[in-house]
């Protein structure tokens, strides 16, 4: 017998878009190179996604990390690797009251094949 995780996903995008706040994502992505000019020519892309900001603490990053500024974002929406579908990639940059912050790794709550949530980690 297989537990049903779409009510988990239900109430966890009910909760960040309760709680949450809008935070602005920016994509670079690369175009086209252009032989006359030996220049490639590079697009911007951005999207707005109800995120929970909190902070990693040392102990959660791990000592590697220690003393850089980070912080976790909880989201709920999928993973993928379609740049135009809106979703967190790393490399992106998250704008947060002013200050960017650029994703270093994306990680999804997934039992069993459904979403629940991501949880971003990012830095300055």
């Amino acid at each position: 017998m297989s537990y049903n995780y779409t009510p988990l996903n239900q109430t966890a995008t009910r909760l960040i878009t309760t709680f949450g706040r809008d935070v602005t994502f920016t994509r670079q992505t690369q175009g086209a190179y252009n032989p006359a000019t030996g220049v490639t020519s590079n697009t911007s892309s951005t999207y707005t996604k109800k995120c929970v900001i909190g902070q990693f603490d040392d102990a959660q990053i791990g000592s590697s990390k220690s003393g850089q500024p980070k912080r976790a974002v909880m989201a709920g929406t999928r993973i993928s690797a379609n740049a135009e579908s809106g979703d967190y990639l790393v490399d992106d940059v998250a704008t947060i009251d002013g200050e960017q912050f650029r994703v270093i790794s994306v990680t999804q709550v997934n039992p069993a094949g459904t979403q629940v949530y991501c949880v971003l980690e990012m830095q300055k």
